[in-house]
């Protein structure tokens, strides 16, 4: 077997293991996501898998057994000459009510090769599912002005979310927020919606 051979294996098995934590953090579970997350520990040192990931991952366990303790990441993505905006993510799939056939095919996926925004997903999934202040803290922390991309990977989960979002836009005219988003349905339900946010539609839905 190549290394190229070995590697694709490794990350395909390893997904699945990944998909199994991020399902476990989709539903605010910090102990649940913390078992899933020993089988990825666990793997990682059957297949000698180590240097960044197992370092970060018994970290995040470290997190996930203590979550009022200090976060493992920042919230909040910066920008930089590519990516020029701030930037909030969750894990796809489990958090995209409205996704169709892009669950097969979700660009999102690639990022999980690398630890730090694999785990960053988790993290902002699971302080997102309990409402942790450390949002908002963050969000009003955000320097005046900048554009912010919601959702790079994940998307609205429900239209509760989506309501508590736009409180938050609402609460930061200076900002200009955008995203694109599935969750068509979650969006439809509510009555007002913040004049500093723009919204693109994006395709692979249900709809």
């Amino acid at each position: 077997m190549t290394r190229t051979q070995y590697t694709r294996r490794y990350f395909t098995t390893c997904r699945d293991i990944q998909k199994a934590v991020a399902i476990a953090a989709a539903t605010g579970d910090y102990a649940a996501t913390a078992k899933a997350l020993n089988r990825l520990i666990h793997y990682g040192r059957k297949t000698n898998q180590g240097g960044d990931w197992h370092r970060i991952s018994l970290r995040f366990r470290r997190w996930l057994k203590k979550p009022e303790s200090e976060l493992p990441n920042q919230i909040f993505a910066i920008g930089n000459d590519k990516l020029p905006f701030v930037a909030f993510s969750t894990l796809p799939v489990v958090t995209c009510p409205g996704a169709g056939a892009c669950r097969d095919w979700c660009y999102s996926f690639n990022c999980w090769r690398n630890a730090h925004p694999f785990f960053r997903q988790v993290m902002n999934t699971l302080l997102l599912a309990n409402r942790d202040p450390r949002i908002i803290e963050a969000w009003d922390a955000i320097a005046d002005g900048l554009d912010v991309r919601l959702y790079v990977d994940g998307d609205f989960d429900s239209a509760d979310t989506v309501r508590w979002w736009f409180d938050r836009i609402e609460s930061r005219p200076d900002l200009r927020v955008y995203g694109y988003s599935k969750s068509w349905a979650e969006i439809e339900t509510q009555t007002s919606y913040p004049i500093n946010y723009t919204l693109n539609l994006s395709s692979g839905s249900i709809w």
